[in-house]
């Protein structure tokens, strides 16, 4: 299952907020050829803004203004589309890197909140952003985690939510990774 659009919109809002710079929030996304086109072609457009803006002043030329108005123009649609570009395609890999497949894994865990905490728990679900964790006690949300798969490197992660499982043996435990998964 996927994670539902609202879920993923603040990614797309940070990203959407890095894009005011131009090429900043696909850099952020890995999307460095969209970037460097991006901020090449402001940087293009601005260029020709300027120079009419040069001989426009430096001369007599009144029907330059048009022309220079027209860039800008076109400068404020390509900087809006990349803003639009960045927060839909931000959007859309977190709903990808987020989608949950069944897998059953032996995972240890700790917590260092107020004490430190260490359990074995396994997984019910996992994706690249997160997993749900049948662990033996609940912990409250935001708590800190490290988590380590066997055989994989460990994975700091944040608790989203817990619930008592419906079988009573244990608790359900939603968490994020920190950083997304690179082996899954």
């Amino acid at each position: 299952m996927a994670p539902t659009l609202d879920s993923c919109r603040r990614y797309g809002d940070r990203a959407a907020l890095l894009a005011l710079i131009p090429g900043l929030g696909h850099f952020r996304n890995r999307q460095y050829f969209i970037g460097f086109l991006t901020v090449a072609t402001i940087s293009v457009l601005f260029l020709w803004v300027f120079w009419l803006a040069l001989l426009q002043f430096g001369s007599d030329h009144s029907n330059l203004s048009a022309a220079r108005a027209c860039f800008l123009v076109w400068t404020l649609v390509v900087w809006q589309a990349s803003v639009f570009h960045a927060y839909s395609s931000t959007i859309r890999q977190r709903q990808q890197d987020g989608a949950r497949h069944p897998v059953d894994l032996a995972v240890q865990i700790a917590a260092t909140r107020l004490s430190q905490f260490s359990a074995s728990a396994r997984t019910r679900n996992l994706s690249k952003t997160g997993a749900c964790l049948v662990a033996p006690s609940s912990f409250p949300a935001n708590t800190q985690l490290t988590i380590a798969f066997d055989g994989h490197p460990v994975n700091k992660a944040r608790v989203i939510w817990s619930k008592p499982a419906g079988n009573g043996t244990g608790n359900l435990v939603g968490v994020e990774f920190a950083r997304p998964l690179m082996a899954f």
